[in-house]
């Protein structure tokens, strides 16, 4: 997995990810440089794809319990949170 990657890495949240970004705006700013970012809302994709096989290979990545429960069980009609 990327070291980008908080969502599914032990021990790392959400307020990582923020963290990070908050660091290298400051980071770029300190140094007279640009800085941007691309927020993209996810949350409709994850009906568009096949759930069993994402567990799978979550399975094969080695994430477990409590993560993998929450995917397995993700709403998979479109309809139902819209």
């Amino acid at each position: 997995m990327s070291s980008q990657q908080y969502g599914f890495r032990e021990n790392l949240t959400t307020d990582n990810a923020t963290y990070q970004l908050t660091y290298e705006i400051s980071a770029a700013m300190n140094n007279k440089s640009k800085a941007g970012d691309i927020f993209c809302d996810t949350e409709k994709a994850f009906y568009f794809f096949n759930h069993n096989i994402l567990v799978f290979k979550m399975g094969l990545y080695g994430i477990i319990g409590k993560e993998i429960t929450l995917y397995a069980q993700y709403p998979t009609d479109i309809n139902e949170y819209s």
